[in-house]
């Protein structure tokens, strides 16, 4: 009789151990995705586009045209990655070696663009 309490109590103990084990291990890849969920959903701004994590920063050379200012070419071509249209203007100043606002029409000069 000592011997069958003996085999049970072997067989309890064995049966917890794999519960504790499945338990654990569903409790981590439970973990696991809400964390990969939180990082994706974390990749898309309110109007579910992609920010600029996602995307990679080009620049192109364009030729200013009659009535272009810094700021007509920072609503065509400033993304979200910028915090206001003055950082993409001062970082076009910059590229371009420019010392002030003034731009020509005919001149061309690098923006930057993300795609």
């Amino acid at each position: 009789m000592r011997n069958k309490n003996n085999i049970l109590s072997f067989a309890l103990t064995h049966r917890l151990i794999y519960i504790f084990i499945i338990v654990c291990s569903v409790s981590a890849i439970l973990f696991i995705s809400v964390k990969c969920v939180k990082v994706t959903a974390s990749n898309y701004n309110i109007n579910n586009q992609h920010t600029t994590e996602s995307l990679n920063k080009y620049y192109k050379s364009i030729r200013i045209d009659e009535g272009d200012s810094l700021w007509s070419l920072a609503s065509v071509y400033s993304y979200e990655g910028y915090q206001n249209e003055d950082e993409f203007i001062a970082e076009v100043k910059s590229v371009n070696h420019l010392h002030s606002d003034c731009i020509h029409s005919g001149e061309y000069i690098v923006v930057p663009y993300y795609e």
